[in-house]
């Protein structure tokens, strides 16, 4: 005979054969009690939770020679002819290959005919959302005024594709995941009918991946027992289903928890050479954190995590080690992930620098911490006045020169005060010069004296030729005599593009800027109370503003 897999096999043929839709039961064994029936049933939900099973259950309990009745005997003809399939009464129409305006014509013709040996025509239409418009409009009116030995019942996984005008005309049941412990019973009692010998933590793995749906945990569990017989070994069940093992993924956690990104790479590859899916390894480890995160704020989670109590003990001892908002961190970096992975053409690139990511990531301040902060500096700036940040006084070329710590800029060694060199800056922006524009507000002013402007630009680049051009100097010379008369010249000094000592450290006068300002009152409070350190000091040229970002 035909091997019948576990899914058809223990598809329920009683109501006390149904799994977690005892809502569902109890209004359908009531009406047939009570005589209280409708002529059109709507059953929603996910797949594999039983919507078809109790359809053909109700169908049963309706014809059966002894009914109709809440406890169909399952052995009179009709209810062994709807069991089979091979009713002429009870007839199960798939919605997604009969979609057409014909097809509901002909049903309406037909639902005119009496049955012609049970108490009620019944017509069962799964997937009923693919129907087309003009077959929902077809079936309207019959649906609203059927024949009394007519019933119509509908299954859909989405109810939200049927139009209004059949939702208002059925009554609605809405099917219910079934629960990781009402599946995990079931299985269990199916295995031992099966002499399947499996343990809990298996089975637990499959009802894990089943996500609520029997038919996905019975399909999972014959496949279990295809690959390792009916003495199926501990951890055979992930070799055989393509999961990834919780022992990898608590070892991934256990790199995160200690910021060895090695180690969590390393675990990347194993299951990667193995042939897990990695998008399902990330979505597990996402459920680690998950379960992690739970550890840490509640003080007992054994309710809240569905697991074996040694692996919640030892999730317990790993939140420990994290703090709730770097735990939080990591979940978003590896959920983003996740989304990101189903786009990539390499998802094994994203999962490896999602997981660097996520060992560097640090938590940011609280919001209002930070505010906190910032009002103490307010208030301790006020009550205060912290002295000016000056260079210190060291041989230089330069006429004059600013730091980010003044609050303006000195006055230079200028012979002609009508010259400023924001005042060239804006001449060239109002004659439109805008090359030149881009020229000077790339180069530092050194100063003006005796009637030379003196501009410093990196050795060998591009502005460094502009302004030996001598067509830019004559331009640039002519602005400078309608700002300050007289007959005045260009002078270009090239510079190294680095404040760099020939041995790559530090120049003296580099670690004299730095000194200075860390001592600097203002700069101490930063410190303080920001955690702040002080990586560069550049000083400001006159006319030079601020930069938002440094200021």
């Amino acid at each position: 005979m035909t091997y019948q897999v576990l899914a058809r096999r223990w598809r329920p043929q009683k109501f006390e054969d149904v799994i977690g839709q005892d809502h569902v039961v109890r209004t359908l064994q009531n009406a047939i009690t009570g005589d209280r029936l409708a002529h059109a049933y709507l059953f929603t939900g996910v797949r594999g939770v039983g919507k078809t099973s109790v359809a053909r259950i109700f169908a049963k309990a309706l014809n059966c020679e002894k009914g109709p009745t809440p406890t169909p005997d399952n052995d009179c003809p009709i209810c062994n002819e709807i069991t089979s399939g091979s009713s002429v009464d009870v007839l199960e129409i798939d919605g997604a290959s009969n979609t057409g305006v014909d097809d509901v014509r002909e049903l309406r013709e037909n639902v005119r005919y009496m049955p012609q040996g049970a108490r009620y025509k019944i017509y069962i239409i799964d997937e009923v959302h693919m129907l087309s418009n003009a077959a929902f409009n077809a079936l309207l009116k019959t649906l609203e005024e059927p024949p009394p030995h007519v019933i119509f019942i509908f299954a859909t996984t989405e109810p939200h594709k049927i139009p209004q005008t059949i939702l208002s005309r059925c009554q609605r049941f809405d099917f219910r995941r079934i629960s990781r412990d009402g599946l995990l019973t079931g299985l269990k009692t199916i295995c031992n009918d099966e002499g399947v010998k499996i343990n809990d933590s298996d089975l637990k793995l499959i009802v894990r991946e089943a996500e609520g749906s029997m038919r996905d945990a019975l399909s999972l569990l014959d496949q279990a027992i295809s690959y390792a017989g009916k003495d199926v070994p501990q951890g055979e069940v992930s070799r055989a289903l393509g999961i990834a093992d919780r022992a990898w993924i608590s070892e991934m956690a256990d790199a995160l928890v200690a910021r060895d990104a090695k180690k969590a790479l390393a675990v990347v590859d194993r299951g990667h050479d193995y042939g897990y899916d990695l998008r399902e390894m990330l979505r597990d480890l996402v459920a680690h954190l998950r379960n992690m995160a739970v550890a840490r704020v509640v003080s007992d989670p054994d309710g809240l995590i569905d697991l074996p109590r040694e692996e919640v003990r030892a999730i317990v001892e790993q939140a420990g080690r994290l703090e709730p908002e770097e735990i939080q961190v990591m979940f978003s970096i590896l959920s983003r992930a996740e989304d990101q992975m189903g786009r990539a053409p390499d998802p094994k690139l994203v999962l490896e620098m999602s997981l660097i990511q996520a060992v560097q990531a640090t938590p940011a301040a609280p919001v209002d911490e930070a505010i906190q902060r910032l009002e103490l500096l307010e208030k301790r700036l006020a009550s205060e006045e912290s002295p000016r940040f000056t260079p210190p006084s060291t041989p230089s070329s330069k006429g004059s020169e600013r730091t980010l710590f003044d609050s303006a800029p000195k006055a230079g060694p200028q012979k002609t005060s009508s010259f400023t060199w924001q005042g060239l800056l804006d001449m060239a922006h109002h004659k439109k010069a805008h090359v030149l524009c881009s020229i000077l507000e790339t180069v530092r002013f050194d100063r003006f004296e005796d009637g030379t402007l003196t501009l410093e630009a990196i050795h060998g680049s591009f502005e460094e030729k502009q302004l030996k051009d001598k067509d830019v100097q004559k331009q640039i010379e002519g602005f400078v005599q309608a700002l300050a008369g007289g007959h005045p010249r260009l002078k270009v000094i090239s510079r190294t593009p680095a404040l760099k000592s020939p041995e790559g450290g530090e120049t003296g006068r580099d670690r004299a800027l730095k000194k200075e300002a860390r001592e600097n009152p203002r700069v101490k409070d930063m410190e303080e109370i920001f955690g702040a350190t002080v990586q560069d000091v550049r000083s400001l040229q006159p006319g030079e503003e601020t930069p938002e970002e440094d200021s």
